[in-house]
């Protein structure tokens, strides 16, 4: 693969010497030097970050890169994960123009990463945003991340293995907003202690833009099972855009549920993680894969949403609390709305740290929560 020369230009030039993004400074409660070179399978750091797309003056896109960049500086950082909307508000066009999009929304804010190796990838996925435009749009910003470094792509949805996992760790990405657009979905209403209450209508699932056009594409859940089942690698972390839990009562709410219903059976056959976005908030979820709440035996699939890369958006506790009495097979372990931030997960032979780190204002990160999660069969 060819990747052509980029030009990094940012607020805060991305450097591994500690003197840069001074501003961005991180508590030494929050980060966690690298024991082992990178590639070392008992110690593998990667972040998280979704939503990034968002461009204006209340956007926290330069904010949490250049926290993202300097919490690398001391924990090892050996790839990333971007969930998709990657540009706001209607995707690439495919013209002329995506130039300066592809500029301001990647090389500029996440190019300097670069900076972390010449094996260092951010491996992308497609949002509903992304959508937007056209199947063009979309086909041009997949093309873009396949020929520019540090990002990666292989194609709408695909498997990755990072450089130096030796198969320890390999990653799977899929498109959810094609796996939603053919889809019509019950619509519903919120009542007024939280519960959802279906109102008779439906609504388009996705966009018509991202509607299946081949066999591949069709079959994209089934790609999918099969790809997690063949895959020899110790830890098998799965990437969409949209979350299979989330803590707000909106449209999402349906969408969560038909995910549920096409990759839980894939996931917790074969999976140790699904992270994902398109809520702009933070939170952190386990899955029993039961049906039934877990117990001491049960080692639960976690879920990781991390969509406030750019954009903030409250929490709905009235729903959460609700949506946790519905679905005992859910843990709602931690969430946070009305901030920016990104998630950083570590790997140490059989366990699975998350940190879910908030950026303020002033571009200053903070571990909110840690929790771990350990290794499954499959």
């Amino acid at each position: 693969m060819r990747f052509p020369e980029i030009k990094l230009v940012t607020a805060c030039a991305f450097a591994l010497a500690l003197s840069a993004c001074a501003s961005n400074s991180v508590s030494e409660k929050a980060v966690t030097p690298a024991a082992s070179a990178p590639g070392a399978t008992e110690d593998v750091g990667f972040f998280v970050v979704g939503d990034t797309g968002y461009i204006s003056d209340q956007s926290g896109i330069t904010k949490v890169a250049n926290a993202i960049a300097f919490y690398c500086q001391t924990a090892l950082c050996n790839f990333g994960m971007m969930t998709g909307d990657n540009i706001y508000p209607d995707g690439a066009a495919g013209d002329d123009g995506d130039a300066a999009m592809f500029q301001s929304r990647f090389v500029e804010p996440y190019g300097p990463l670069s900076a972390l190796g010449e094996d260092f990838r951010i491996y992308v996925g497609l949002g509903n945003h992304d959508w937007y435009t056209s199947r063009k749009g979309a086909l041009a910003q997949v093309s873009f991340h396949e020929t520019t470094r540090p990002f990666y792509m292989d194609g709408l949805f695909y498997r990755a293995t990072p450089a130096g996992m030796d198969g320890e760790v390999e990653l799977f990405i899929v498109d959810t907003e094609m796996l939603l657009a053919p889809e019509r979905l019950p619509d519903f209403d919120e009542g007024p202690n939280g519960e959802m209450i279906p109102n008779g209508k439906t609504k388009r699932g996705g966009e018509e833009a991202a509607i299946p056009t081949t066999n591949a594409e069709r079959r994209q859940v089934a790609w999918l099972t099969d790809a997690l089942k063949s895959s020899d690698a110790k830890w098998k972390i799965v990437l969409g855009h949209h979350p299979l839990w989330q803590s707000r009562a909106d449209s999402k709410y349906r969408q969560s549920i038909r995910l549920r219903e096409m990759l839980m059976p894939a996931l917790c056959a074969h999976a140790d993680a699904y992270v994902a976005g398109h809520q702009h908030t933070l939170e952190l979820h386990s899955d029993s894969c039961t049906g039934e709440a877990a117990d001491s035996s049960t080692k639960p699939l976690a879920h990781i949403v991390s969509g406030a890369g750019a954009k903030q958006r409250a929490l709905d506790l009235p729903f959460q609390a609700w949506q946790q009495t519905q679905y005992p097979q859910l843990n709602h372990i931690w969430a946070d709305g009305d901030q920016w931030g990104f998630a950083y997960l570590s790997i140490e032979q059989d366990v699975l740290e998350v940190r879910m780190i908030s950026v303020d204002a002033k571009g200053q990160s903070k571990v909110e929560k840690t929790h771990v999660f350990y290794n499954r069969p499959g």
